[in-house]
This record gives structure tokens, C-alpha cells and sequence, in this order.
């Protein structure tokens, strides 16, 4: 019986994966629809009364929120509420959410050998997707949301073997399962110093990208993008990268024997933060931010609104 060989992800495998990571940037300065979908934004959530007495309890610290005021975003923030109490007592365990296995399984989600999340993070996810449900019901659209997805990417191709992957939640079409978003959740508080989590979000972006690439995506996302929330923090982080870098990663062989592939230019994963989940003006700009880019996905990604 053979045995497979699996490790975690190192700095070796980071640098194969050719990316850099440039210093965070704060939220305001993002950008990730038209001007035509930020103006959409603006007028929604303006005209949402739930979203505007949620901005209300965060900026007076009101810790009994009413139903019938918050209407949707009750919930969300209750959850949130609830967060800002318990994340001290929140164990600081980040699980191991990227593995490599030596050979080309072709299952290996079913090899049981990745962890789940914590408890913790389980707890937090529950929030942010709260939030991020918020949201979408406020563009009454169907066609696309949020849901519970470990495994949505094919094993990325790796060397001799494949990379695994594992994420909270994907912001998905429903009818052609294509992503939009990745969502994604800590209980400790994001730092360079914890080198092994950018690695393996660098990593959960290569699966995604190449996966689209081996599906033949014919329209991608408005961007990669992942959504992660650092205990009470959320930060959003865009993959900017070229053609050059999507044939390059098609199929990442390390080990390969003759003339080896070009090196592009490097992708770029800029991070954008924090939002912190008890700060109003931190709040409004990230509701900006995520209604946007749903507006933009119905504008450029081809996804139908049902009349």
C-alpha cells in the first residue's frame, strides 16, 4: 500500500507561486467597481432606512439593537455584537487550511487529511456571512450569493502532485457555480509576522485562478478577490496579475526537466484595511465596497437579473 506524502505550505512553495505582497492599504483607497456601480451603491444604501439605524447602533455603541429598525441587518449585527464580546476568549489556533500532496490524487478532498476550522473561526464566519447576506438582499437579486463551500476549486496542479485548498464561503452564480469572491476567517489578528497566512492565501488565489483557467472561464470576475475577517478586522484583498502570470501558473512545475518557463511579472496581492466591525465610517465604507461590486457583477460578469 503506497503511502502519500503531504506537507503544509513553506516559503519555498510561497516563492514558486511568484508573488508579492505589497504594504496594506486603507480602505478608502480601494477601488473595485465603475463609477456607475459605486454611484448604485450610494443610492441603496442611502435609501435603506435598516441600513442606516445599523451605522447608527455602531457609532452610539448601542447594545440592544431593535428588529424593527435594523430590519435585515439585525441579525448581522447581534452576531456582531456578540463577536465583540467573545473574541478575547477566542482561541488563537489558525487551522491549516493548505496542504500539497506529493501526487496527483485525484480526489484529495476526500483524503480527509485537511483540518476543518476551529470553533473560532466557525464563530466568525457566522458573522461576516451575516453581514455579507446583509447586503445582497438589498439588491433583491437571486441569481447570485454567498454559500458554504470548502472545496470549489479543482486541486490546483503543483510540481509532482496538487495543491489543496480550503475557504469558509464563495460568492458564487447559482446557475453556473462560477465565483466571484472568496471569503475567508482567523481568530488571531492579522500580522506580517504570520507569514504562513499570506502564504496560504496566495495559495487559495492560485487555485482559484487556475481553475477558472482550466474550466476556460470565458468571462472572468470583475476581480480576484478574497474577504477575510481577523477577529473583529475584515480586510479585502484583490489579485492583480497578467496574462504572462496566468500561463505561468497554468500548471506550476518546480521539478519540471528542460528549458524552464519564463518568469512574469509578479502577481500582486494588495490588501486593503481594516474594517473594523465597531467603527461606523469603517462599516459604510465596506457596505460601498461590497454593494458595488455585486452592482458591478450584474453589469460586466453576464449574470442575469430575474425581472
Amino acid at each position: 500500500m503506497s503511502t502519500v506524502t503531504t506537507s503544509t505550505i513553506t516559503e519555498d512553495t510561497f516563492d514558486s507561486l511568484h508573488t508579492l505582497w505589497p504594504k496594506c492599504q486603507d480602505g478608502n483607497l480601494l477601488t473595485l467597481a465603475s463609477r456607475e456601480s459605486y454611484h448604485q451603491a450610494d443610492v441603496t444604501l442611502q435609501n435603506f432606512p435598516g441600513f442606516q439605524a445599523y451605522l447608527y447602533d455602531i457609532e452610539t455603541r448601542n447594545p440592544n439593537p431593535d428588529p424593527s429598525k435594523l430590519a435585515t441587518f439585525a441579525p448581522s449585527r447581534t452576531s456582531q455584537i456578540q463577536l465583540l464580546k467573545s473574541s478575547s476568549h477566542l482561541a488563537r489556533h489558525a487551522s491549516t487550511s493548505v496542504l500539497l500532496h506529493e501526487h496527483r490524487l485525484q480526489h484529495p478532498q476526500g483524503s480527509g487529511l485537511l483540518s476543518g476550522s476551529t470553533h473560532g473561526e466557525k464563530v466568525i464566519r457566522q458573522s461576516l456571512r451575516q453581514l455579507l447576506d446583509s447586503f445582497n438582499i438589498l439588491l433583491s437579486d437571486g441569481t447570485f450569493g454567498w454559500r458554504a463551500e470548502k472545496y470549489p476549486f479543482a486541486p490546483a496542479l503543483f510540481r509532482h502532485g496538487v495543491m489543496e485548498a480550503r475557504v469558509n464561503d464563495v460568492l458564487a452564480d447559482r446557475r453556473s457555480n462560477e465565483v466571484f469572491a472568496i471569503l475567508d476567517t482567523r481568530t488571531v489578528y492579522r500580522s506580517r509576522d504570520l507569514r504562513g497566512l499570506y502564504w496560504e492565501e496566495t495559495a487559495k488565489m492560485v487555485s482559484w485562478i487556475q481553475h477558472d483557467l482550466w474550466k476556460n472561464r470565458q468571462q472572468p470576475p470583475p476581480r480576484y478577490l478574497i474577504i477575510s475577517q481577523y477577529q473583529t478586522e475584515i480586510f479585502i484583498i484583490v489579485g492583480n496579475f497578467n496574462k504572462e502570470y496566468e500561463e505561468y501558473i497554468r500548471v506550476i512545475d518546480g521539478h519540471k526537466i528542460g528549458a524552464p518557463k519564463p518568469v512574469p511579472e509578479m502577481m500582486e496581492m494588495q490588501e486593503y484595511g481594516p474594517f473594523n466591525i465597531d467603527d461606523a465610517s469603517h462599516m459604510k465604507e465596506f457596505a460601498r465596497q461590497t454593494v458595488a461590486y455585486y452592482y458591478e457583477i450584474r453589469r460586466t460578469a453576464r449574470v442575469e437579473v430575474r425581472n
